[in-house]
């Protein structure tokens, strides 16, 4: 499969701006659409971690004001709450100003147990008096969810919140840079909650399908299964389906990868297949490298390139 990047929008910008260059343009920031909102829209920490978790509210604006917002803790609709000082604890304060800098940093410090209680989540809602929009467009980023992963779970070290660096094996091989096509996903792994040797993944390849994979403590491997869909979505497909190898050679065969004591994962031989209906092709393979999204501060980012069927 060929890919090129999506590059037309670019070109036609380019092109229209170079039409229109006797024109200017007002890029001013309009004070009017300032709004406040959390950088991201979901974290997690173990319950046991030694590190507080840390999470920033940014205010969009082209200067600090006395603007300020409250945090509001809320448990409606979630199966298994996590309760301020049971499960964890505020150490920031819930009214959050913007007083001295556009960008506030709330912490928050999980409460350590020895009963296996599964996964608690809470959803942290922005609240105001109404003046300043809180949320991007849509009601985006308006609240933060935060999970306190059960850290008696045998598998509580690769329970959370991935930034998975995915790097491609066809780019080069298509003629571009290396590089050029790698991928970065945010993936959250959870607890499958009969079964304590698998995990259920979703974000594969920018999808919202889950899949169910298997973990082996013994042999420190974690076993990615055959032709699991994990949705098509994120590349614009009907399917987006897991088989193994390198890109010039790949099986409709499960993938192996390793978890590592520090949670990390690693993914070898990672291919992404997408369909549609006329037929099935190699999106690309990748060589992926897993790191708990609290250790590393990243954003996902949606697919910069097009796949197209050579």
């Amino acid at each position: 499969m060929k890919r090129s990047k999506i590059i037309s929008l670019s070109v036609a910008i380019i092109l229209f701006t170079g039409l229109e260059s006797c024109e200017e343009v007002d890029l001013t920031f309009d004070q009017d659409n300032a709004f406040v909102a959390f950088a991201d829209a979901s974290g997690s920490l173990s319950e046991n971690d030694t590190e507080s978790h840390t999470f920033e509210l940014y205010y969009a604006s082209t200067s600090t004001s006395s603007v300020s917002v409250t945090l509001e803790f809320d448990t409606t609709g979630i199966d298994n709450p996590a309760v301020e000082g049971v499960d964890f604890n505020v150490i920031s304060s819930k009214t959050v100003s913007f007083e001295s800098a556009l960008v506030q940093v709330v912490e928050i410090e999980a409460i350590d147990n020895d009963i296996q209680n599964q996964n608690k989540s809470i959803n942290i809602n922005l609240t105001g008096d109404g003046g300043t929009p809180l949320g991007m467009a849509g009601g985006a980023n308006a609240t933060y969810t935060l999970t306190i992963v059960d850290n008696e779970h045998p598998l509580a070290k690769w329970i959370g919140n991935y930034i998975v660096e995915a790097d491609s094996y066809g780019d080069v091989l298509n003629g571009e840079p290396d590089g050029a096509w790698d991928e970065t996903w945010e993936v959250t792994t959870s607890r499958v909650d009969d079964d304590e040797t698998k995990l259920r993944m979703v974000g594969l390849g920018f999808g919202s399908l889950p899949i169910i994979v298997t973990v082996d403590l013994d042999a420190m491997t974690v076993t990615f299964p055959a032709g699991a869909d994990v949705g098509g979505e994120g590349y614009g497909f009907n399917e987006t389906l897991i088989w193994k190898g390198d890109y010039e050679n790949v099986e409709e065969a499960d993938v192996v990868g390793f978890i590592h004591e520090d949670g990390s994962i690693s993914v070898d031989l990672l291919t992404m297949i997408v369909t549609d209906d006329l037929g099935i092709y190699i999106w690309d393979s990748f060589n992926t490298t897993w790191t708990p999204a609290r250790k590393k501060a990243a954003r996902s980012v949606s697919p910069t390139i097009d796949k197209l069927s050579r």
